[in-house]
């Protein structure tokens, strides 16, 4: 990883991740966990061989109840607990807490991911000037805008794509046991997803001892689970039947047969012919692509977190060889057209009296810090006021929740959840964070409160006493009159649900 303008370019990266954490900010799976993770952070002693968090109690009448002695996400639930019961030390309040252990989280994993998919690409070696450092970000921009926006989002599904990139030229049964083991511990729910096909590609392509090293853990971890840890794979392969009959979908869930799909595939197919030899064997990152590629043709979901990232390790140095010469000839062809804007900011410079005297040789010098300064300042302005708005909605969503009585099971729209296990984990919740999830016994009134807006039969039969409507949900007109609103914000009604007995 040498290169000439390596930290000029390591250095202003890590500039715009650090600036893109700070300005943006979750709104799903992350806020449950984060929720859930200070809520039970009060529960002392903290032990490895509890349940971290009981998600069968935040979602009733779903598998998650079903088999709630489970957690699908042990270990990072485990660690936020822990990470919570360290915060609440602190002299500040809950919610701030939690709003800076997002912020940190953030930042972690996209830094991480960069430098996992930098470290195994190794375009810094060949980032020697002006034109390849330019290029050089171009194609990690293109590659990685959409994996870093969804790490940003510090879901356990980063973690699988981290354990993916690491594989790439990893050697040794130790490191295939210990790496394993790690995403295992933190994503037990869906870990044998990566793991498998990392040892197969390892078998095949890769290093035959860490291939051994990740399968032999793989298949001890599903020896050993219990039945609740089947039951939960078995809901989720059936869970499709169920978000087929929602009129609600969830883009993440969406095929990548789009758009933005058939654009890399386009872009792909017209630099194939200029790729090297040796890149269009199949490698071991190659044949990583091939195994997920029909899972990221049904999910875009895994075609944002693995296909692109891997695109990036096995052809982005390629690539910039490639576009190297075409990119130099163009930017060439281009510099005619500011060299009159060129020649007209010099002449009004040389008006200038910036010095007493000086010749038509002499150089103009300018101190470059102040405006640095100033440029520093400015941008810091709408961080401070994108976060302070942020944090403000956030408390004020938590202030209209707290006329909602502890433990109370409410319906809500399915994306409003997460924000309300971030200010209330306390509350019981439907629908799940699974959408494929509810019970047999309420399917059907369950389908017909998501589809259309009839709350009063899945109150009746969950005994929910609460409905959570935010701004743009659907509710059937005709169940006003067995609900009570008792709360009303800026995107927000609060409901009461009367009429359960009748």
């Amino acid at each position: 990883m040498k290169g000439y303008n390596k930290k000029p370019f390591i250095l202003s990266l890590l500039i715009v991740v650090i600036f893109t954490c700070l300005l943006t900010f979750p709104q799903d799976d992350a806020l449950r966990h984060v929720g859930l993770a200070f809520a039970n952070s009060k529960h002392a002693p903290i032990s490895i061989f509890a349940v971290p968090t009981v998600w069968g109690k935040v979602y009733p009448y779903s598998y998650f109840e079903v088999f709630k002695d489970y957690d699908p996400w042990f270990g990072y639930d485990l660690i936020l607990k822990t990470i919570a019961t360290g915060l609440k030390s602190l002299p500040i309040s809950t919610l701030l807490s939690q709003f800076l252990l997002i912020k940190m989280l953030s930042l972690l994993f996209s830094l991480a991911f960069f430098y996992l998919i930098l470290a195994r690409s190794g375009i810094l070696g060949d980032i020697k000037d002006r034109d390849t450092f330019t290029l050089a970000y171009v194609i990690l921009l293109v590659l990685t805008f959409h994996p870093f926006f969804r790490m940003l989002g510090i879901r356990p599904f980063a973690f699988g794509a981290l354990f993916v990139v690491y594989t790439i030229g990893q050697k040794g049964i130790l490191k295939g046991v210990l790496s394993s083991a790690t995403l295992t511990f933190l994503y037990p729910y869906l870990a044998w997803f990566y793991t498998i096909p990392v040892a197969f590609a390892h078998f095949l392509k890769g290093d035959r001892k860490f291939a051994l090293g990740a399968m032999s853990l793989s298949i001890l971890f599903l020896y050993l689970q219990p039945s609740s840890f089947w039951g939960f794979q078995l809901a989720l392969f059936n869970s499709d039947l169920v978000r087929a009959a929602i009129n609600i979908k969830i883009t993440e869930f969406y095929n990548s047969l789009n758009l933005l799909f058939f654009i890399y595939l386009s872009g792909f197919l017209i630099l194939y012919p200029s790729l090297s030899g040796k890149t269009k064997k199949l490698s071991f990152e190659n044949l990583l692509i091939i195994l997920y590629l029909i899972p990221s043709l049904k999910y875009i979901r895994y075609f944002l977190d693995l296909i692109l990232p891997l695109f990036f390790v096995s052809f982005g140095r390629e690539m910039l060889k490639a576009l190297l010469e075409p990119y130099r000839k163009l930017t060439s062809h281009l510099k005619w057209s500011f060299s009159f804007w060129k020649n007209t900011l010099v002449s009004s410079l040389q008006k200038l009296k910036l010095s007493r005297t000086r010749t038509d040789r002499e150089r103009v010098n300018i101190n470059l810090k102040p405006y640095l300064l100033i440029l520093y300042a400015l941008v810091s302005v709408p961080v401070i006021q994108l976060n302070h708005k942020e944090f403000s909605s956030l408390r004020k969503f938590q202030a209209n929740l707290s006329i909602i009585p502890t433990g109370s099971l409410v319906l809500t729209h399915f994306n409003l959840q997460y924000k309300i296990l971030y200010v209330r984990p306390d509350l019981r919740i439907i629908p799940s964070c699974e959408m494929g999830f509810p019970k047999d016994s309420i399917r059907k009134e369950y389908l017909e409160f998501v589809n259309d807006g009839e709350v009063l039969p899945l109150a009746r039969k969950t005994n929910a006493r609460f409905l959570l409507e935010p701004k743009g949900m659907y509710i059937n007109p005709q169940n006003g009159k067995s609900l009570r609103l008792v709360k009303k914000g800026k995107n927000l009604k609060i409901w009461k649900v009367l009429h359960l007995s009748e």
